[in-house]
């Protein structure tokens, strides 16, 4: 399990507090203090109201996979439920509240989005009264909630910050029906001074009245924290930086609408390899079968695109194809590299996304404690992303990869945690582990993310000519028994032996004219024409054991091919040059045949795509410490980029 580290040092409180908490008369014991309990109780009922919620599915139907909670002081913990069972079992969920106005109330702000909310009412004397939350207090993670009329018997609570005597924190809460009041003496007893930015502060007990053994309230405290020096004043509900709940919605929406213009789910197909069988399967992972993974794609300031997706080397050397999904139309994306120690890449659009792109923050994220913050949870979903934006404020934190720090808490470490600002703070990514397999999610720092950009992982990289899948253009994958069933093919394919069901057909392609669709199966597939068929003067191209020439009238021959320059001179004379690597040439009764692993006439040839290639090859073999199987096939794409570029 992940250890989590406060990034905080507490020192001896000084000044007026620490004479508060050297008071020499004795401490009240437990019976003294559930006596007062029971006193306090009587005393403040008419300005105690119970909140409930009960929530509901979206406008889709599917309930919201979110955790509701507040802190409740007399446990020390956090009261949560699940808003998925709460809909299922048809239970509210409830936090205790404060009467402010006799139509105006305060309790905890339970994070819940307003489409999720199917009611919400204040309980008192037994009888319900509906309420809408009318504002926020995000430095107290409060609201303030309103009825549409005063409710009758309720008292406002009256502050008296100079009310004189001890001070005691008073809390209610309800576990399985049942009430319990609690009582604890008011003596913050430390300093909190955080590391990442230099804040000081004082802990205090959150959700709890303040007040004296009178019953006098000296101020509500609904955070858990309060600056050094702060007068008591500071901590009554009028002295509080308000958000209307209209202005609260605006930013909500206007910040929602900036990341679905910035963010975009992605497919990426992996070619097809043979299925396993006996020991091998046995032991298969995941990336030696799956020929798809989802993602999801940030656009950044550059034009490119990051995406959280988790591909190990075996499964990107079968990359094949990247398709963002923006505005419901798809645009494939060229892959640039693999991020190190994660499991994340970057790939470049093939034209220009909407948006302006997202900015990563720089800095230290323990800058940003006591911020309020925007965490979005996503989901992809192959060509649709589930997008939901949570306010939250930073108040705890973990020290992540590398010693960076990464905001804590169970939501924060799954979402994408965004500034007021729109500056990309962390992200969820998967750790790649020594055996290149990934564990579980962890909150991972923005600018990690960005230094490890510049440096990507030389061993997570598509196979050299990978990017051009068939000629033919379809994806395809083998068909197996339970597939050929399933497809009512069984008989003509040898109970799934033999054919190829085609999972994508590219458009303009020669799979595309010859009418060939995703879900067909092809039981042979033959050359759909060839480079060139015609009467020829003269072939050089490089054998395995150097260059050769065919002349007319060559003899019988027959040899394996390398990689290098081929030409051809036809019957007029005329001259074409390509790029040949690999294959088999034959010479039978004045015929020749030239089968090659790859043909690309110099017309055909992208130099720049192979000058990239070069250059990504070259990065490789000049780093240390590379295994045999790197360094070769590193080789081997250098040879191939080497050709390609010297063909013109």
């Amino acid at each position: 399990m992940k250890k989590s580290r406060n990034v905080f040092l507490a020192i001896l409180l000084s000044g007026a507090f620490a004479a508060a908490a050297a008071e020499t008369e004795k401490a009240p014991d437990a019976a003294e203090l559930r006596e007062l309990s029971v006193k306090l109780l009587d005393k403040l009922s008419a300005s105690l109201v119970d909140v409930e919620y009960f929530f509901r599915p979206d406008e889709n139907g599917k309930r919201p996979e979110f955790t509701v909670q507040y802190y409740c002081p007399g446990c020390r913990s956090m009261h949560s439920g699940s808003a998925d069972s709460l809909i299922e079992d048809q239970r509210p969920f409830k936090v205790p509240g404060y009467a402010v106005a006799p139509d105006e109330f305060i309790s905890s702000d339970i994070g819940a989005l307003p489409e999720w909310i199917e009611s919400l009412d204040l309980v008192f004397g037994g009888k319900r009264y509906p309420a809408k939350v009318v504002a926020y207090y995000p430095a107290q993670k409060s609201v303030l909630l309103k009825t549409a009329s005063p409710v009758p018997g309720v008292v406002p609570l009256a502050f008296n910050p100079k009310a004189e005597g001890k001070r005691f924190g008073f809390s209610r809460s309800e576990e399985s029906g049942v009430e319990h009041a609690f009582t604890a003496p008011w003596a913050p007893a430390t300093v909190v001074r955080n590391l990442g930015n230099g804040e000081t502060y004082v802990k205090t007990a959150a959700n709890v009245l303040v007040v004296n053994e009178k019953g006098e309230v000296a101020a509500l405290s609904m955070n858990d924290r309060l600056d050094v020096g702060t007068a008591p004043a500071e901590a009554v509900p009028s002295a509080w930086k308000q958000v209307s709940a209209a202005e609260h919605g605006r930013k909500l929406a206007e910040f929602k609408a900036m990341l679905e213009k910035n963010l975009y789910p992605v497919r990426i197909r992996l070619k097809p390899q043979k299925p396993l069988t006996g020991f091998a399967a046995h032991y298969q992972r995941r990336s030696e079968n799956r020929n798809e993974a989802d993602g999801i794609a940030i656009r950044m300031k550059d034009g490119k695109v990051l995406i959280a997706a988790s591909l190990s080397p075996a499964e990107t050397a079968r990359l094949s194809r990247i398709v963002l999904t923006v505005d419901g139309k798809e645009i494939p994306a060229r892959f640039v590299g693999s991020l190190q120690f994660f499991g994340a890449l970057v790939a470049e659009p093939e034209q220009p996304l909407p948006g302006g792109g997202i900015a990563f923050y720089r800095g230290d994220a323990g800058k940003l404690s006591g911020a309020s913050v925007y965490d979005a949870q996503l989901k992809s979903f192959g060509d649709k992303l589930e997008l939901r934006v949570f306010p939250q404020k930073l108040e705890s934190f973990d020290v992540g990869f590398r010693g960076m720090i990464v905001p804590a808490g169970r939501l924060l470490r799954q979402g994408y945690v965004f500034t007021e600002n729109g500056e990309l703070v962390s992200l969820p990514l998967e750790r790649r582990k020594l055996d290149r397999d990934y564990a579980s999610t962890e909150a991972v720092a923005a600018s990690m993310v960005l230094a490890l950009a510049g440096n990507f992982d030389p061993a997570n990289v598509p196979q050299e000519g990978e990017e051009k899948i068939a000629w033919l253009g379809i994806e395809f994958q083998q068909l197996g028994p339970e597939l050929a069933r399933a497809n009512k093919a069984a008989e003509f394919t040898e109970d799934g032996k033999n054919g190829l069901l085609v999972t994508y057909v590219y458009p303009d392609s020669p799979a595309a004219r010859l009418g060939i669709k995703t879900g067909d199966i092809l039981l042979s597939v033959t050359p759909d024409g060839s480079a060139f068929d015609g009467q020829a003067e003269r072939i050089v191209c490089r054998a395995i054991d150097g260059d050769l020439a065919i002349l007319a009238k060559h003899g019988d021959y027959c040899t394996a091919l390398g990689m290098g320059e081929a030409h051809i001179v036809d019957a007029e004379g005329q001259r074409r040059r390509a790029a040949c690597m690999g294959g088999l040439l034959s010479v039978l009764d004045g015929e020749v045949r030239l089968v090659a692993t790859t043909w690309e006439w110099a017309e055909e040839i992208d130099q720049a795509r192979a000058e990239a290639s070069k250059k990504r090859a070259e990065e490789i073999l000049a780093q240390k410490n590379l295994d045999k199987r790197d360094y070769e096939l590193a080789q081997a794409r250098l040879k191939r980029a080497l050709v390609r570029t010297s063909i013109h």
